[in-house]
């Protein structure tokens, strides 16, 4: 096929092309990428699709992104990065949907900094480079690339950076005659700082995830079910006996996770690694089984402080929920009574006495019924520390009640681990 050009920007290899004669729109933009897929990989190569429509070569493993416009077609292939090409016709017809495409600020950026006749070309830039992010990234960049935060003094350079919810990407624009042609180099991915996000008031949701009862090939499933959907943090552990290799647990985590920060959550000394962001470094307060009031703690201590791993200075407070938990089972104590709201909090005022700037106020695996909105504003009203919930919660009323009662955390693994298909609405419903 004549009129193939071949552009380099940064790591990847753009071809493009006008496109083909043909009966039909559909059919021309087809024939244009088969062209370039052939060029690009020889006369044998073969284009096909996932079920969420992303393009790849039979048989190859480069990553590569599909793009056309109403006269052009273009094709991106990288062998080792994520990457996303968006081409577009520069034209007027750009303007009616500019406030779609820039916020308020950005507009008025472009009305006070640049000329009235470049604003098709801003425009349209900016609604390539959010198609490009979203091709590379996929739901976590949002519809038509939502949460990507773009600055149009950028466009003043061929290549800038720019960092979208979960990533960050090298951005390389090139204007061609009257097309603009954008590619998104996805670069590395963007893990909250935990100082940032642990803060009182950020209403945070974290799924915990037990490797000893959730397989890691079954990982996967519970990341389709969250579709970009992701809970604020995840915490792995649990508190039965778990023969897994942790580190690479955790590494699929954050495969699949991207850009989710990931806290251990410990049964016992063997539950580490230092793979994960951080380590909930935590007292059973409640009770007063010395090993896992202090015992389980100097055991790996010298461990945890030369591998340099955050960790979470943390007063575990067990809490009855209406059956006998795994944890009560594990550290042979017993629960504290929620009619006895008054030895509740003064458990969890010793804790913070004591320097934990974290309490957790547990009802355990599988319980009947969460720790009561009444105990967690009590708690609330007499300390300052950071404050998680956890176990009972099935339902999003009783997260935002929880919420609404100064929860900070708000902790679900059975029930995720039951009906997987739900995670997506409490994340949403967090929003």
């Amino acid at each position: 096929m004549d009129g193939i050009r071949k552009i380099e920007l940064g790591g990847t290899t753009v071809y493009m092309c006008p496109l083909p004669e043909g009966p039909s729109k559909r059919e021309r933009e087809s024939l244009g990428v088969a062209a370039l897929v052939r060029k690009a990989f020889g006369d044998q190569a073969v284009l096909q699709h996932d079920k969420n429509g992303a393009p790849s070569v039979v048989g190859s493993d480069w990553h590569i992104s599909v793009s056309h416009s109403r006269t052009h077609v273009c094709l991106a292939v990288n062998p080792q990065i994520r990457i996303g090409v968006d081409i577009e016709d520069i034209g007027r017809r750009i303007m009616n949907v500019a406030h779609k495409i820039l916020d308020e600020d950005g507009l008025r950026l472009m009305e006070e900094r640049f000329a009235p006749e470049s604003h098709c070309t801003i425009l349209t830039t900016a609604w390539c480079i959010k198609e490009s992010v979203f091709k590379a990234e996929g739901a976590t960049a949002g519809y038509m690339g939502e949460n990507v935060s773009i600055n149009i003094l950028d466009f003043k350079q061929n290549m800038f950076s720019l960092r979208s919810r979960c990533y960050t990407y090298n951005i390389y624009t090139s204007d061609i005659g009257d097309l603009m042609l954008v590619l998104a180099e996805q670069l590395s991915a963007n893990t909250p700082q935990l100082g940032q996000l642990l803060v009182r008031g950020n209403r945070l949701l974290a799924m915990l995830i037990d490797p000893g009862k959730t397989p890691q090939d079954r990982l996967q499933e519970l990341a389709e079910h969250c579709d970009g959907s992701l809970p604020d943090v995840i915490l792995v552990g649990g508190s039965g006996q778990m023969n897994v290799d942790l580190d690479g647990y955790i590494n699929r985590i954050r495969e699949l996770f991207v850009a989710t920060p990931v806290i251990i959550f410990p049964g016992s000394i063997q539950q580490f690694s230092t793979n994960a962001d951080a380590l909930m470094f935590l007292s059973v307060i409640s009770g007063r089984n010395t090993d896992c009031l202090i015992g389980q703690q100097v055991k790996i201590a010298r461990r945890v402080r030369l591998s340099g791993i955050h960790t979470l200075p943390m007063g575990y407070i067990l809490i009855d929920g209406g059956r006998e938990s795994s944890v009560e089972k594990a550290t042979c104590t017993r629960a504290l009574s929620q009619s006895d709201p008054g030895l509740i909090v003064d458990t969890a005022v010793a804790g913070e006495l004591l320097g934990m700037k974290y309490l957790y106020l547990e009802a355990g695996s599988g319980a009947l019924y969460p720790v009561s909105p009444e105990i967690i504003r009590k708690v609330r009203n007499h300390t300052e520390a950071f404050l998680i919930v956890g176990g009972g919660i099935h339902t999003v009323e009783q997260m935002q009640q929880a919420y609404d009662a100064g929860a900070d955390m708000v902790v679900i693994g059975n029930h995720f681990e039951q009906h997987p298909e739900e995670i997506r609405n409490f994340v949403e419903k967090n929003i």
